[in-house]
């Protein structure tokens, strides 16, 4: 198990990269030229994915709120 110390660093650098990532795939990515990598060009040509990838986390975490606060609900009444 790492020390808390560590879980936090690994947890700020992978927040970082998830959003640079995403700028990137959905503003940047569209007004860039080819670049001739086979991965960002197929960001800069995507219309569905580009957005899908970013929209889906708030989602998933109002999906397990909802999920929490349902079984909440349940046990307490």
């Amino acid at each position: 198990m790492l020390p808390v110390k560590a879980q936090g660093w690994i947890l700020l650098i992978g927040t970082q990269t998830c959003f640079v990532w995403c700028l990137y795939g959905v503003l940047v990515s569209k007004v860039m030229p080819e670049t001739g990598q086979p991965v960002l060009d197929w960001m800069r040509r995507d219309r569905y994915y580009t957005f899908l990838a970013p929209l889906l986390l708030p989602v998933a975490i109002l999906a397990v709120y909802l999920n929490w606060v349902g079984l909440k609900l349940f046990r307490h009444n």
